[in-house]
């Protein structure tokens, strides 16, 4: 969270100036994705890679499963610590009703995925597993729509 913040903050002030002088602010926001592309990659591939056994190290063997279900998330926790700082485009440009079309799209998809996982089909890890799906769609399309918005 801190580290997010920081990147946040230079990211917006980057950002602005770039937008005030070149129109579009590609430069920082490609130097700012690669950084926070690189700075998460190995914390959310050892989640990924051990979080079971990490999980039943440190709180014990009973935990093991709270691990694999961890590791559901790795994957849109990582994409999520890219996009947090980055979304700040969304204000700089004034595109805040794009942000918040994008966040009740993806509450729609967490509803979903946690209805149809435990209530239709009733197994939990069908559930955590859509649930996880649901997030990295929903913040994928939020990259892409950043993405465009950083080249327009």
């Amino acid at each position: 969270l801190v580290v997010g913040r920081a990147f946040e903050e230079v990211f917006k002030q980057q950002a602005s100036e770039e937008i005030r002088t070149l129109g579009h602010c590609r430069p920082v926001f490609t130097k700012t994705i690669y950084r926070l592309g690189l700075l998460g990659a190995l914390p959310f591939l050892l989640l990924f890679l051990f979080a079971p056994q990490l999980f039943a190290l440190v709180f014990g063997a009973t935990w093991e499963t709270a691990g694999t279900y961890a590791r559901y998330f790795a994957f849109p926790l990582f994409l999520q610590f890219v996009a947090a700082p980055l979304s700040a485009l969304f204000y700089l440009k004034e595109y805040t009703r794009w942000y918040t079309i994008l966040e009740f799209g993806q509450l729609v998809l967490v509803v979903l995925a946690l209805f149809i996982g435990s209530a239709l089909l009733r197994d939990p890890d069908t559930a955590l597993l859509l649930l996880a799906a649901a997030y990295t769609i929903g913040v994928s399309v939020r990259l892409f729509l950043l993405w465009k918005l950083a080249h327009k």
